[in-house]
């Protein structure tokens, strides 16, 4: 079973003992760990003896240098793993849940996801449930130069009177004569409401986290004898938002999805998706005195087009379009899971965001593409994203104690 390996390391140790790789070393020495056993290691001596006597001399050398310090050796490993297996949280630790017994009522009180390009913030709701949608390239404007060749001309100007100590002076040139433009403005893509034909604002049993150890939010609650449970994530590998309801009791979800923006926008159904096409500002003030306060333009580029996709898949129940076609209304099914998409025309920090809706339609239908040809159900979708996240969030241990 060794004759693999013996080739192997025959090779490297006849590279080290030439000098043609110093690499070889290294490899040498990794290898003929593999041969812990004192029998092994004879073996390897006399095999790679048979095949030249200087590799085997060069072997046997090794072997003796490295069995000097194999005490040491296997000491360092051992404090290696148990420094290791100290440094990975327990996967399922109490202490890393944020927890709340009532939905929240601002922004500051919802609760965050994301995977580096989209954030959503959980608010957890009965009723009403918002998640309020960003991508992390969505912004008002387009590239322009930044610096006011102005400036260096006045530079001396501004130096003078700060130095006679007219800083109010100094401050209107440098204002006037030597400031920048403002930057373009970060913008909210929009939101992601699930209505519940309830009367209940309250219910029972009431709770909503986000657990750090899987970066997964949950609401549950008891309305009408019913438990109800809402379980968000935002899966970076696929790059959708993924939402599974379920109840206690079949055919008892009831909801209304529909998508919404601050920004110019109009949202579409097709069959058991909603599509909500947007685009943004060419221009948002940065004070509200300016004259100019909130700008769109036509012209491609200047104002980035974006668009959110929201597919809905219910077991159980009906799915049809509601309030004027514009979203959808699933009654009396047993799970519903919802997958959100979003793309912008983002091309570049020095590029004109000049992506057509048709392009960011084409990016939209390649992650719901990615699901399907897969053919991953919910749960391994969930799996692979709790996978995904713990080999990041795992790296490090902050205990700061419980009490």
């Amino acid at each position: 079973m060794f004759n693999g390996w013996f080739l192997l390391l025959e090779r490297s140790c006849e590279l080290r003992a030439m000098g043609h790789e110093p690499r070889a070393g290294l490899a040498c020495y990794v290898l003929s760990i593999v041969f812990v056993s004192h029998s092994s290691w004879l073996a390897a001596i006399e095999y790679l003896e048979l095949k030249n006597d200087k590799i085997g001399e060069r072997f046997y050398l090794d072997y003796n240098e490295i069995a000097r310090y194999m005490p040491v050796i296997l000491l360092l490993i051992l404090l290696l793993v148990n420094l290791a297996g100290n440094t990975q949280p327990a996967l399922n630790d109490p202490n890393l849940k944020l927890w709340y017994n009532k939905p929240a009522t601002i922004w500051e009180e919802a609760l965050p996801l994301g995977n580096g390009n989209m954030g959503a913030m959980v608010f957890g709701g009965i009723k009403k449930e918002r998640y309020q949608v960003n991508d992390n390239t969505l912004w008002s404007g387009y590239p322009e130069p930044g610096n006011n060749p102005q400036a260096a001309e006045y530079l001396p100007i501004v130096r003078k009177l700060i130095f006679e100590g007219n800083y109010d002076s100094a401050t209107t040139v440098w204002r006037k004569h030597m400031q920048g433009p403002y930057s373009a403005r970060y913008l909210p893509m929009g939101d992601l409401y699930l209505d519940f034909p309830v009367k209940d604002t309250i219910g029972t049993n009431y709770r909503r986290e986000l657990d750090l150890n899987t970066a997964i939010s949950t609401v549950t609650y008891k309305s009408n004898g019913v438990t109800y449970k809402r379980e968000t994530f935002i899966n970076y590998y696929w790059g959708v938002m993924q939402i599974r309801l379920t109840a206690s009791k079949p055919a008892s979800i009831n909801t209304t999805v529909s998508l919404t923006s601050k920004l110019r926008y109009k949202t579409t159904p097709y069959e058991n998706f909603l599509v909500l096409r947007g685009k943004a500002p060419s221009f948002v003030a940065n004070r509200n005195y300016e004259p100019r306060q909130v700008v769109y333009e036509e012209e491609d580029g200047k104002g980035m087009n974006f668009i959110m996709s929201a597919r809905v898949v219910n077991k159980g129940g009906a799915l049809k379009t509601a309030q004027g076609d514009s979203s959808l209304q699933v009654t009396n099914a047993n799970e519903v899971v919802i997958y959100l998409s979003v793309a912008t025309g983002f091309e570049g920090f020095d590029k004109m965001p000049a992506r057509s809706m048709k392009r960011l339609e084409e990016i939209s239908r390649t992650h719901y593409a990615k699901l399907d040809y897969q053919g991953k159900d919910y749960n391994y979708l969930k799996k692979r994203h709790i996978t995904d996240y713990q080999k990041l969030f795992n790296r490090v241990r902050l205990d700061l104690g419980v009490n």
